[in-house]
């Protein structure tokens, strides 16, 4: 399992480092950290690149910053129309108090 973890990170850090220039990159490596992780289930932090523990205005902050950036109005690279849907989910999840409550309390103490 700890295997996996440190690939996940990798293919995470990977993601990361594609998401100015490839989105389609970007998305296939964010899809295998996902898989390596959490066995299909989505880190909507993660996502977002934010921590567990960020405030709302943090929360709030990196979503706009990432919807104006992937917003398929201004981005038409291929991938960034279904990266916009996933980070707007992503923020309707974190920015309702019960929802986020309900995913942090299934988060382990490992992540926070």
């Amino acid at each position: 399992m700890e295997c996996n973890k440190d690939e996940a990170v990798r293919a995470k850090e990977i993601a990361e480092k594609f998401m100015g220039r490839d989105y389609a990159g970007a998305k296939k490596s964010a899809l295998k950290a996902q898989n390596l992780t959490s066995n299909g289930e989505v880190d909507w932090y993660g996502v977002l690149g934010a921590n567990p523990w960020a405030d709302n205005e943090t929360v709030r902050k990196q979503y706009h910053k990432l919807a104006l950036m992937l917003h398929p109005d201004r981005n038409k690279s291929l991938g960034a129309d279904d990266a916009f849907k996933l980070v707007s989910e992503t923020s309707g999840l974190l920015s309702d108090k019960e929802k986020r409550r309900a995913y942090n309390q299934k988060l382990s103490p490992a992540e926070w």
